[in-house]
């Protein structure tokens, strides 16, 4: 069995620190700026249409206001009174589907008073949508919305209703599950992403998928079954995060010295049918990459635990030409890690994690930054 020894660290953390922030609560303050002001750290991230953006994480106060794990702000980052959802644990997971309904994915027991397990789908309003019962049987670390309203869940479990599903499943719209879909991961799965052609990028810490042999990277047919077309190189050590650019080619981004036979520091770039991409190699130091956000520029926003990239310091975020060199007029800098970015329509990037300083300013987890990386 494989050991993510970093991830396994951060969800230790993650999830022991609810005791350390019990409590905690933050003034309020004018929103001259944007400046939500968390007590504790955001590990997800969604920018609904109306441009209103939904946070998820331990926090247990936001500019002020209590709200405990889940919250939504308006456009400027203050709190959105009339979303007022609450969870007694940790949230991972955010997906706004097209109805905006939100499924709510983590480590958690309670929703809005009600026994709910780890997945939830809230209705636009915060409530409870009562429709909608999956009884998660293990931690939920990304969702994501089929076209036809199935859902998406991967994560750190083994079983589903009582039925051997590990790391993935697939849900009928009300939460239930769909038999039909057995991918079979036999570890935890991190990050997903769904192609437009329906096909499904999974990353993780698996060693099989679909009863093949994938060490950490691989993709699913609709159906469930592994795209044997696609042929990835192993990645050995953590797998992180997954995000696909515009032509086709996948990025890989976590905590790995080496991919298949090849030296590669923390990320990766494969072409469309899996092989590595020679002429993009960067290279990452520092306790391992998070999050990944392409532009539609083409530009590779990169953030986690980093020290440096291509050669270059840089102080937990940065951002990438298309061809792997450093973006060297972006550097905001943050003092720890980044988790998330989401982009607005304009252009200005949000970004959530565990700092309480980006840009040299203070900024307590979540906080804006202009296209060029100058704080908003």
């Amino acid at each position: 069995m494989k050991c993510s020894t970093s991830f396994s660290n951060w969800l230790f953390q993650s999830i022991h620190s609810t005791a350390l922030i019990a409590g905690l609560a933050f003034a309020p303050h004018a929103f001259s700026a944007f400046d939500p002001n968390c007590d504790a750290r955001v590990s997800a991230i969604v920018i609904q249409e109306d441009g209103r953006i939904l946070i998820g994480g331990w926090f247990n106060t936001v500019g002020g206001s209590a709200r405990h794990g889940i919250a939504r702000l308006h456009a400027d980052g203050s709190v959105d009174q009339t979303f007022n959802a609450q969870t007694d644990g940790l949230v991972f997971a955010l997906e706004v589907q097209p109805d905006g309904r939100v499924l709510m994915g983590g480590s958690f027991n309670v929703v809005n008073g009600t026994p709910r397990s780890n997945l939830v789908r809230l209705l636009a309003d915060g409530s409870l949508d009562e429709s909608f019962n999956a009884g998660a049987a293990g931690i939920i670390l990304e969702l994501a919305t089929l076209p036809d309203q199935r859902v998406i869940a991967a994560g750190a479990f083994y079983s589903w209703g009582g039925i051997p599903r590990a790391g993935i499943v697939r849900l009928r719209p009300n939460g239930r599950l769909d038999r039909a879909f057995d991918a079979g991961a036999d570890e935890a799965v991190h990050s997903l992403v769904i192609q437009p052609d329906g096909r499904i990028l999974v990353g993780g810490d698996f060693n099989v998928l679909g009863g093949a042999s994938r060490i950490s990277i691989g993709r699913l047919k609709a159906n469930g079954r592994v795209d044997k077309t696609f042929l990835p190189p192993a990645v050995p050590e953590e797998m992180d995060v997954l995000a696909l650019q515009a032509d086709g080619k996948v990025l890989l981004g976590g905590d790995f010295e080496r991919v298949g036979n090849e030296p590669r520091a923390g990320i990766v770039r494969l072409n469309t049918d899996g092989s590595l991409d020679d002429a993009f190699n960067p290279g990452v130091d520092g306790d391992g990459l998070h999050t990944f956000l392409v532009q539609p520029d083409g530009k590779i926003l990169v953030g986690g635990f980093l020290s440096e990239i291509g050669g270059l310091p840089v102080a937990n975020i940065a951002r990438l030409n298309a061809d792997g060199s450093v973006d060297t007029n972006f550097n905001p800098g943050a003092d720890s890690a980044i988790n998330r970015f989401a982009m607005q329509k304009d252009g200005k990037i949000v970004v959530v994690g565990w700092f309480t300083s980006l840009a040299g300013q203070p900024r307590n987890h979540i906080g804006r930054l202009l296209p060029d990386g100058s704080l908003d």
